[in-house]
């Protein structure tokens, strides 16, 4: 996963990761950096998916992102259909929108501009005063429910992320299933955990990755339970 700031002004790192065919790149982006040449690079490098970044219906997103971008949005995502190139929605979804992301007056127009990958990202709260926006247990399997229903009838791949981590064998990250590598080149467990003790400036990759932090997560993984905002490993990491 390739993601902000704008992943459309490092040039040189998505031509880098477009090389290796055999990875899957989720780019999530704005849209509106798109011209002729991004569409020919998505064209020709089918291994790099853009994810719309969105916020509900276009009101709520222009008043987030700024006036007009839903509507370019829309346009980025015509231009992709007509070439066929495939693309995905990433919304960022917490208790203060999730019946409106979850309506079919939300999906259907990007279903029917060929959207085939949504990801709800669980809104994660880094301080105490957004405590209020995080879903529920009870919004989080609904949310999870309702993915599992958009995929039998959609023709579109619905995550909802962190998601369920009790279903999944706990938080996975740390490098159980994934890690995040940050702009100044930390490696941290996760995007929602932005802590480090190895920089990948200063050692290989496979080096980084059995740093006494995240050997300490990856140990007690199993262990962790989830709080507000559902991210297991944000609310246990003073105990690890």
């Amino acid at each position: 996963m390739l993601a902000g700031g704008e992943p459309l002004l490092s040039r040189d790192w998505l031509y880098s990761v477009a090389e290796h065919k055999e990875l899957l790149g989720l780019v999530f982006t704005n849209g509106t950096l798109f011209d002729e040449n991004w569409y020919n690079f998505f064209e020709n490098h089918r291994n790099l998916i853009a994810l719309f970044s969105v916020e509900g219906l276009p009101e709520r997103t222009d008043r987030r992102r700024g006036l007009g971008i839903s509507e370019t949005i829309n346009t980025v995502m015509a231009q992709m259909r007509n070439r066929k190139i495939p693309f995905g929605i990433s919304v960022t979804t917490g208790c203060h929108n999730i019946d409106e992301v979850t309506s079919e007056e939300f999906i259907s127009p990007y279903i029917k501009l060929g959207c085939r990958i949504v990801i709800h990202v669980e809104y994660v709260p880094i301080g105490i005063s957004a405590d209020f926006l995080p879903l529920s247990q009870d919004e989080k399997a609904r949310l999870s429910e309702y993915c599992n229903d958009k995929e039998k009838n959609d023709k579109a791949i619905y995550v909802s992320f962190p998601g369920n981590e009790e279903e999944s064998g706990g938080c996975l990250a740390a490098g159980r299933g994934f890690v995040y590598i940050a702009a100044s080149g930390s490696l941290e467990p996760c995007p929602f955990a932005p802590c480090s003790d190895r920089n990948l400036a200063a050692m290989p990759f496979i080096e980084a990755l059995r740093s006494p932090l995240l050997e300490s997560i990856r140990s007690k993984a199993h262990s962790l339970r989830e709080g507000v905002g559902g991210c297991s490993l944000r609310t246990s990491s003073f105990n690890l």
